[in-house]
């Protein structure tokens, strides 16, 4: 005991020769709390070190810098320098309220960072009042960073009822009307506020600088951990709620030179209403383009497209990741099925996939405000398949383990595109078919249970398209099943999980009546998203494997002993063109506003998809020659994609009142 008493009197003496303490911890404490998120979250949250997003961090040092000097300034001025209690008290107030709110949103931030790979932004605002949003924060990490928040706020505290304190301590003065003007501001405080921030600033670029030439991670991931939260925080929060865009009474107006690389891209605008650019009379460029050789999807076929959440086509390369066993039940489809290689997601996240895939459209929308302080569900009007469907008599359903009311997806569903019938995490939590929940939801066991139990009790003769989509590999993970191999990973083992419960549908379905009239098709939504357990995974499959935008399966398995199932072909396409092609098959045609084209007709002659993320370097050398013949450039890209989105503000897709034209054809 006696040693730490000489340590605690002999750290005493240090602190009142060479500093006056409070004012010495307030900088250092800043200092500290500002890089301790940027470290935490390299250490924690990334298979990255400090070295390697070295270029992004020196840029935050240098932020961070004047940000404590002149904080620290505010702070001593009207807790130590005025002579006013009243001021002192409200100050003080107001500086732990400031602090508890970037604690707060330090905490949010981080989460976000750690499970979904990306700051607080628009998208985080998009869903950030809906009940499966921001699940994260009630998770066991969550609640650490909570008691370790606590602790921070509780520190601020303690460090400013020091200052407070400490004022009329130290600092010799004379009175002038509300301020104590010191006589002489001691060199200690002015070292203590000033000189050690600098100091540990400078300690810090020294040790990072030499690796500021070095290979260094990209751009976006060196954002990703180097960029400062509450200015993300604030930024997106303004621009989702407050930053309004001037009506535009007009699209805006592509040049010459875009709408005629777009042609090329197989993209033709202003055909039949000026008014709604996308609209055009026929699902094919041209009539001579119909495919001759396409598999049949005839009369009274029952169609279930399963979306497969965040299942990118790398996780069926069982030779490449070595993890055997881990999707049996996909691969088991896949081997007895027609299978498309070579389709990436068009768009990212869940909602905006959904939509490329079943209406062949983009919705390239972040800011998605509210009037009068109403949060406002997706805009608009777009062509579905489903709607198409209908006039073949067909019945319609979507099942997923997600919220039914998660931005307004029942309404939109049900009420504009046609739908009969939606069932999500809320009627399935009613019907109790287990206990096994996942993060954002029902699992994905319920799910494909509701979807035995649906094909079970169906009795009409009506055909029916059904979508389901499934939840279990969305971040955070909550696997139901483990997986030996996986080695704890939990995106592993949710994979996994998604696999085992695919497998109740696939047996029932292959042992089923409706083997013999159902076509099955399995993709994504998109491809996995970025955190920090796939970034640890595809470290060691950087060649093979991207985040948000990759390769997604497209397998397609006919009823019966149809031949097409042993068949693949590999042709550059993405899920804007899943809708075009399951016309194709069916053989209808009919006025539309889709993106996508056939992969049996007009994709196969346009190898360039346009999408919100092109995947350059997914094309082979002569899709990469087609591209560098259009000289498709990055303008290009913010243009069409700045169209595409006046295009839903505007409501310009199709007509809220549109009409399917009984014109439509089925030739096979």
């Amino acid at each position: 005991m006696k040693i730490i008493t000489d340590i605690k009197t002999k750290t005493a003496d240090f602190s009142k020769k060479y500093f006056v303490k409070p004012y010495a911890y307030l900088p250092v404490y800043l200092f500290a709390y500002m890089m301790l998120w940027h470290f935490s979250i390299i250490f924690f949250g990334s298979n990255y070190s400090p070295a390697q997003v070295s270029k992004g961090l020196i840029k935050t040092i240098l932020i961070y810098l004047p940000v404590n000097i002149i904080s620290t300034g505010i702070i001593m001025y009207l807790l130590a320098l005025t002579n006013k209690k009243f001021i002192k008290r409200i100050s003080f107030i107001v500086f732990i309220i400031l602090f508890f709110i970037s604690v707060l949103i330090r905490d949010v931030d981080w989460g976000a960072v750690y499970y979904a790979g990306l700051h607080i932004d628009q998208d985080f605002w998009f869903h950030a009042f809906f009940a499966d949003s921001t699940v994260f924060m009630r998770l066991k990490l969550s609640y650490i960073l909570y008691g370790i928040s606590a602790i921070l706020v509780y520190l601020f505290y303690r460090i400013l009822k020091a200052v407070k304190k400490a004022a009329g301590e130290n600092l010799p003065a004379i009175e002038s009307g509300d301020l104590m003007v010191p006589k002489k501001i001691p060199s200690r405080i002015i070292l203590g506020t000033m000189g050690i921030p600098v100091l540990l600033s400078l300690v810090l670029i020294m040790i990072l600088l030499p690796f500021r030439w070095s290979k260094n991670v990209p751009p976006d991931l060196e954002f990703l951990y180097a960029g400062i939260p509450e200015k993300e925080c604030i930024s997106s929060f303004y621009m989702s709620f407050f930053s309004t865009d001037k009506p535009m009474k007009n699209l805006p107006q592509l040049n010459a030179g875009l709408i005629e690389k777009l042609k090329k891209a197989g993209i033709t605008l202003n055909t039949v209403n000026a008014e709604y650019p996308m609209l055009k009379k026929s699902i094919y460029l041209s009539p001579g383009n119909r495919g001759k050789d396409v598999p049949v999807i005839g009369p009274g076929t029952n169609i279930i497209i399963i979306f497969a959440e965040s299942l990118s086509r790398f996780f069926l390369n069982d030779d490449v990741h070595g993890l055997k066993g881990i999707i049996d039940n996909v691969k088991d489809m896949e081997k007895s099925s027609f299978r498309v290689e070579n389709m990436y997601n068009a768009d990212y996240p869940t909602i905006r996939g959904l939509i490329a895939s079943l209406s062949s459209n983009l919705y390239p929308v972040s800011k998605i405000g509210g009037d009068k302080g109403v949060w406002r569900p997706i805009m608009g009007k777009y062509l579905f398949i489903t709607e198409i469907l209908k006039k073949f008599d067909y019945t319609t359903i979507q099942i997923q383990g997600g919220s039914e009311y998660f931005v307004g997806m029942r309404d939109f569903f049900m009420k504009k595109q046609g739908y009969d019938q939606f069932v999500g995490y809320e009627s399935l939590m009613k019907m109790k078919l287990s206990d096994l929940n996942v993060s954002f939801g029902k699992s994905d066991h319920d799910v494909f249970m509701y979807v035995k139990k649906w094909l079970e009790e169906y009795k009409s003769g009506k055909p029916f398209f059904m979508s389901v989509s499934t939840i279990n590999l969305h971040s955070p993970y909550k696997p139901t099943h483990e997986f030996e191999k996986a080695g704890g990973n939990p995106m592993l083992n949710s994979l996994y999980s998604f696999d085992k419960a695919f497998g109740i549908f696939w047996e029932y379905l292959k042992n089923s009546k409706f083997s013999k009239n159902t076509v099955v098709i399995m993709t994504a939504d998109h491809a996995i998203g970025t955190n920090s357990y796939i970034s640890k995974f595809r470290s060691g499959f950087t060649d093979h494997l991207k985040a948000n935008f990759d390769y997604i399966p497209f397998i397609i398995h006919f009823p019966g002993k149809n031949p097409w199932n042993e068949r693949s072909i590999s042709v550059n396409c993405t899920n804007l063109d899943i809708t075009p092609t399951i016309l194709d098959m069916m053989g209808i045609d009919l006025e539309n506003p889709f993106i996508g084209l056939s992969i049996f007709s007009d994709r196969r002659k346009y190898p360039f998809p346009i999408s919100v993320s092109p995947l350059y370097d997914r094309l082979t050398p002569d899709e990469a020659g087609f591209v560098k013949d259009i000289r498709w450039k990055g303008k290009d890209q913010a243009d069409i994609i700045n169209f595409f989105m006046s295009c839903v503000n505007m409501r310009r897709i199709v007509p809220d009142d549109f009409k399917i034209d009984p014109k439509y054809t089925r030739k096979r």
